[in-house]
């Protein structure tokens, strides 16, 4: 499940990508600076929140697509064994944590992959539904 839903093809004269906030699964991830799950659940994308434009009936929100695909940036925290300490990461809350779960959505496309589970824990999801933490 992505945090927001956009057409990552939708530029405006800003020059960037943006749809509306109500397109958010939870609209309080939404915030500027934040990064984001952007997209769709078949080719989700990282972002950075660039602002929140306009009235309450007509917000949007400006994105600043990561280049490369997500499983790259997963495979480098990986690689460099980053881990999420909670107290360190103040700004995570608990909903956004339980709503990223890249693992699973490409582990169901049959690749392994590595991601933060729900704890924060980097964790290796398997095709077959299995999942196994990394030391």
């Amino acid at each position: 499940m992505v945090d927001i839903r956009c057409d990552v093809q939708q530029v405006d004269e800003s020059g960037y990508v943006w749809t509306f906030l109500d397109e958010a699964h939870d609209p309080g991830v939404i915030v500027p600076g934040a990064i984001v799950v952007a997209g769709d659940d078949e080719d989700p994308v990282f972002a950075q929140v660039v602002d929140i434009v306009g009235d309450e009936a007509t917000r949007r929100v400006h994105l600043d697509i990561a280049p490369g695909a997500p499983d790259l940036y997963l495979r480098a925290a990986a690689r460099a064994q980053l881990s999420v300490d909670r107290d360190m990461a103040p700004s995570v809350s608990e909903s956004a944590a339980r709503t990223v779960r890249f693992g699973e959505v490409l582990a169901g496309r049959g690749q392994t992959t590595v991601a933060l589970d729900e704890h924060g824990r980097l964790t290796r999801y398997h095709p077959d539904g299995s999942t196994s933490p990394l030391e």
